[in-house]
C-alpha cells in the first residue's frame, strides 16, 4: 500500500462499520476508552458530541471508538468472567445515531 511505503507514524483503519481513518501507529483503543470512562466518571453523563468535543474527534470517530471499547468489555465481562473488574461503579453509555431534539 502506497501508505506504507512512504514510512509515517500512521496507519488506515477501517471500522466495522466501514468508516475509514488515518490514525497514529501506536493507538491504543483500550487507552482511548479508559480515558473516555475517566472523563464520563469525572463530568457525568455526557452525550456523544460532548465525549467528541472533549477529545477533540469528530462525532463519528468517537462513537466508533466507544463501540469497539463497549464490545472489547463486554467481550470480557462474558469470556473470561471479570464481573468484579467494574464492581464499585457502574458506567451506562448509550450510542445513538440520531441526533436529539432542540427544545
Amino acid at each position: 500500500m502506497l501508505l506504507e511505503g512512504l514510512r509515517l507514524p500512521v496507519t488506515l483503519r477501517k471500522f466495522e462499520s466501514g468508516v475509514l481513518v488515518l490514525q497514529l501507529a501506536d493507538h491504543n483503543d483500550q487507552v482511548f476508552g479508559r480515558k473516555i470512562v475517566g472523563f464520563l466518571e469525572q463530568h457525568g453523563g455526557k452525550s456523544i458530541l460532548e465525549i467528541a468535543q472533549a477529545f477533540n474527534v469528530s462525532v463519528v470517530l468517537a462513537t466508533e471508538q466507544l463501540k469497539v471499547f463497549l464490545s472489547s468489555l463486554l467481550s470480557l465481562f462474558l469470556c473470561r468472567g471479570f464481573a468484579d473488574l467494574f464492581a464499585d461503579r457502574v458506567v451506562v453509555v448509550v450510542v445513538s445515531s440520531r441526533p436529539r431534539r432542540q427544545s
